[in-house]
């Protein structure tokens, strides 16, 4: 599924370059990344803020969420999943902070963890929304010719 959109956006930018694929994007970002895992918690102060954090996504209260992530311990604030979650919220949020959010998809991106075929998708649409069409475009080939995603 989420080839065939990929290669959809990729054929309406190169047929339409703004508008057709702006609608897509669009329309694509008013469904939010599902919100993270949260834990049977036995009361740590990461489980709690996670906890809180989720709490937060799930409600669309973007700004809020980032506000609880800052306030993770050093040891846990830049993990993948943490940059992840900052990287959506960035790109959520309004108004967007894009600069912030492509900084934090890369580094997700540019890892082996397990969301970094996710960041690759997020990143074209920021970078996209950020009208750096060449990164968008190169993020969405890597998509489109990989067999991973």
């Amino acid at each position: 599924v989420a080839l065939f959109l990929v290669a959809g956006l990729l054929v309406i930018y190169l047929v339409h370059p703004q508008n057709d694929a702006g609608n897509l994007i669009s329309s694509y970002m008013k469904t939010p990344y599902e919100a993270p895992e949260t834990f049977r918690s036995s009361g740590t102060a990461y489980e709690l803020i996670w906890s809180d954090f989720a709490s937060a996504y799930e409600q669309h209260n973007y700004t809020n969420g980032i506000k609880i992530l800052n306030r993770l311990p050093d040891s846990v604030a830049s993990n993948m999943n943490t940059n992840f979650y900052k990287g959506l919220c960035h790109l959520y949020k309004r108004p967007s902070e894009l600069s912030k959010s492509i900084d934090y998809l890369s580094e997700v991106a540019e890892s082996d963890h397990r969301l970094n075929e996710q960041a690759d998708w997020y990143l074209a649409i920021a970078y996209y929304r950020n009208r750096n069409m060449a990164m968008a475009i190169e993020k969405i080939k890597k998509i489109s010719t990989s067999n991973l995603y």
